[in-house]
This record gives structure tokens, C-alpha cells and sequence, in this order.
């Protein structure tokens, strides 16, 4: 949700709060006010960025004085903030959710947010894997690219002799249908992830891990590779496995994955781990 409105909804001049464990309506007031005084234009936005976690009892009475009432007001401080009559403001209001509760999209808002279900009732816009699709840009091509020639298993490709006698290295073509890229970052993800939970954060994580690790396969190690077979395929699929393991890692206890691949700058590998008896097979055959 954070991704679709950052990227299609807010503009340079929306204001943006998050609102997390506490809600601080004196900051809030201040917040507003000095918006308002360096307010240039006529279409003034306002995006709430609302935690799970938020104190939604106080939420929902800052929400009522705010957009009923038309202003808030804070005793502690002697703060006061009025919407203007001149202009009207625009609030963008990223509404949290939890299946834990196990109620439904639209159960969900009610619950926590019943001013807005009463006052906005129809506003409401789910934001799902079908109406907003991983966005495609170079580095999500660059990963579906490599994706692909592992899928169709081009990418233990090596360098060849042409007639003239010159070596061409291996490269691969673009990818020019972004439908045809998320198809690939997808697939991969069912078919070597399907424990990741479907959602963009998830999806983004995995996919930024998967192109620091790729861009191996533009240098010259790997481009003008005469001598290692399978070196692609073995490459591959340990960057998979890490890109895995770092979208959802945690630290609480001691057992996640001690084996990486290291990329120095001049993208070489490098293996790290912390007992060779952990390494699996392919890597220990092209590390031997």
C-alpha cells in the first residue's frame, strides 16, 4: 500500500505521517500548522501512514475533531489547528491489516476505523496483487533477464570461438515485455520461495536482494568464462537461496544460513561460511 501511494498517489506537495504505537496530537498540531504556513499551492495533501499498532481509540477522537469538527486542539500545549475555508485539504489514510484477526478487508476498517467507514464509506480502494503489480524498472529487468536464461537453461552459456577467431562473450537480450519479468521474478518466487507471504514488501525484498547478487553475471568473470562448467546455474541458484534467506531472516535464534557468496567490486565470488561441511556440493566442486 506504502509503495502504491508513494508512487502514484502522493505528489511534492503532500505531507506524509506515520502513526505508529503512540500518537502525539500536540506534534500533529504543529505538524499541520507549519504545512499550512509553507502551503504554495491550491491542492494541499495530507498522507497518514497508520501502524498496526496504533492507539486507534485516541486515532478515531483525533480523526473526528479533525475531519467533523474541522480542527484539534491540544490542552497539554495550548495548540490549536483549524482547517482552512479557503482550500480544501486532501487526506490519503493508509489503513493497516492483519488476517490474524480473521475478518475481511472491509471488516477490518470498520473495526478500527469506524469514523472513516461512517464519513468515508466508499472511498475505501484494496490494494492486491491483480489491480497493483510489481513495478518493473531496470533492476527488476536485469533479474528476470538472468531468471530467464536459468529457466530455459542458457545460463551455463561460455564463451565462444567465432569464425573470424574472436572470442564473443556470453550476454543476454533485454527483456522488453514487463509483463513477461514479472512473470519470471514470480515464478522463481513460487517455485523456490513459496514460504515468502505474497505481499509487496516481500516481493520488493526479495527482488532488490536477487539484483545486488545478478549484476555478476555483466562482469567479465562470468562473461568470459572459457574454463568452469555450470558455473551459471550453480551462481544462480545460490543467489537465490540467499536472497531468501535475507527477505526473511531473523535473529531470535541461532539457525539461519551461515553460507554466502561474496561480491567483491570488480564482481569476482568470494565464499564465506562458517563450516565447509555446511557448503553444499556444487558450491564445494567449483570452490575446490
Amino acid at each position: 500500500k506504502t509503495h502504491r501511494i508513494n508512487n502514484e498517489v502522493k505528489d511534492d506537495h503532500t505531507s506524509c505521517f506515520s502513526i505508529n504505537d503512540k500518537l502525539n496530537v500536540s506534534l500533529l498540531i504543529s505538524s499541520f500548522l507549519l504545512f499550512d504556513s509553507k502551503m504554495t499551492n491550491n491542492n494541499p495533501s495530507i498522507f497518514f501512514n497508520i501502524s498496526v499498532h496504533a492507539p486507534f481509540e485516541a486515532l478515531n477522537r483525533t480523526l473526528f475533531s479533525l475531519l467533523i469538527c474541522g480542527c484539534l486542539n491540544d490542552p497539554t500545549s495550548g495548540l490549536i489547528f483549524s482547517l482552512p475555508h479557503t482550500q480544501a485539504w486532501k487526506f490519503i489514510i493508509e489503513v493497516p491489516y492483519s488476517d490474524v484477526l480473521g475478518v475481511n478487508v472491509q471488516e477490518n476498517y470498520n473495526q478500527i476505523l469506524p469514523i472513516l467507514s461512517i464519513i468515508s464509506p466508499s472511498t475505501i480502494e484494496e490494494v492486491t496483487d491483480e489491480n497493483y503489480q510489481l513495478s518493473i524498472n531496470k533492476e527488476e529487468e536485469l533479474v528476470a533477464r538472468f531468471l530467464k536464461a536459468f529457466q530455459d537453461q542458457t545460463i551455463d552459456r561460455m564463451v565462444t570461438m567465432a569464425n573470424t577467431g574472436h572470442e564473443i562473450p556470453v550476454s543476454f537480450e533485454p527483456i522488453t515485455n514487463t509483463d513477461e519479468c514479472r512473470r519470471y521474478i514470480y515464478n522463481c518466487i513460487e517455485k523456490y520461495a513459496p514460504e515468502l507471504p505474497r505481499n509487496k514488501i516481500y516481493e520488493l525484498s526479495f527482488t532488490k536482494f536477487l539484483y545486488r547478487r545478478v549484476r555478476f553475471f555483466e562482469g567479465h568473470y562470468y562473461c568470459w568464462n572459457q574454463n568452469i562448467q555450470r558455473l551459471g546455474s550453480i551462481a544462480i541458484k545460490q543467489m537465490i537461496n540467499e536472497a531468501k534467506s535475507l527477505t526473511k531472516i531473523n535473529f531470535q535464534d541461532t539457525n539461519y544460513p551461515r553460507v554466502y557468496l561474496v561480491y567483491d567490486p570488480g564482481f569476482s565470488l568470494h565464499l564465506l561460511h562458517g563450516d565447509w561441511n555446511h557448503v553444499s556440493t556444487d558450491l564445494k566442486i567449483k570452490y575446490a
